[in-house]
């Protein structure tokens, strides 16, 4: 997995392999407004990768900023978001990332997380990624058909955790045969999301946290959404929760 610091907080944006040239992008925030909006376009022309779809840990305006430089680049690329969120990202979006932007003194960025693409995969509590990514749309992605049903095949393996608490469709993907959790705003190194915003909760990130744990193996890795990634999922016993 590679990590690409995008956006104006620096969010971790994965670039997850699903096979030796196929992968799927996590929370892309690269903008023009903050210098990166081809960061991510360039990272994979690079190294001749061919990005299959987009899923959202959550829709803070920080996560989502980068989806219409992504959707001009790959036009035919699906969305995927938890329901509670899909109202931040969409033609209405300006309404909800309004709301989350004036508790941050950062309404100068609405414009850049309005009228955003639209979601095209819905997806709740314990769905594995090939129940909203289909077999032919993975094989119209990639353009074979061996590699699109390999693609759709190694999606089985990776499950949404909803994990509100942060906003109310926060999730977490875990993809227990490799022992990865990408926890997006969720969980970060000796931390956890903040609860303050809209649609946040403290009672219901702790539920989140303990939810985590009894799911994903102690050795699991993690891949938070900021900063220090690819601590052992044990740090979450040392919590002062």
């Amino acid at each position: 997995m590679k990590a690409l610091q995008t956006g104006p907080i620096a969010v971790n944006s994965w670039i997850v392999p699903l096979n030796e040239r196929d992968v799927f992008i996590v929370d892309p925030a690269g903008r023009s407004v903050t210098g990166d909006e081809t960061v991510i376009q360039d990272y994979l022309k690079q190294k001749s990768l061919n990005p299959v779809a987009v899923v959202l840990t959550h829709g803070h305006f920080d996560h989502v900023i980068g989806l219409p430089s992504i959707k001009k680049s790959f036009p035919d690329i699906k969305i995927a978001i938890h329901k509670a969120d899909a109202e931040c990202i969409g033609a209405n979006s300006a309404k909800i990332q309004g709301l989350l932007l004036e508790g941050l003194a950062g309404s100068s960025l609405l414009p850049y997380v309005s009228n955003l693409p639209e979601a095209d995969c819905i997806f709740e509590d314990g769905q594995t990624f090939d129940s909203f990514f289909s077999k032919d749309y993975c094989i119209k992605m990639c353009g074979d058909e061996l590699r699109g049903s390999q693609v759709f095949e190694t999606f089985a393996n990776w499950a949404v955790i909803h994990t509100p608490g942060h906003t109310k469709g926060s999730c977490c993907f875990y993809n227990a045969q490799e022992k990865i959790l990408i926890s997006g705003d969720t969980v970060f190194f000796r931390s956890y999301g903040r609860t303050d915003l809209y649609g946040g909760s403290q009672a219901e990130i702790i539920k989140s946290i303990e939810k985590i744990k009894k799911i994903a193996a102690e050795e699991t890795l993690v891949f938070p959404g900021h900063d220090y990634a690819g601590f052992n999922l044990s740090w979450l016993d040392r919590l002062d929760i």
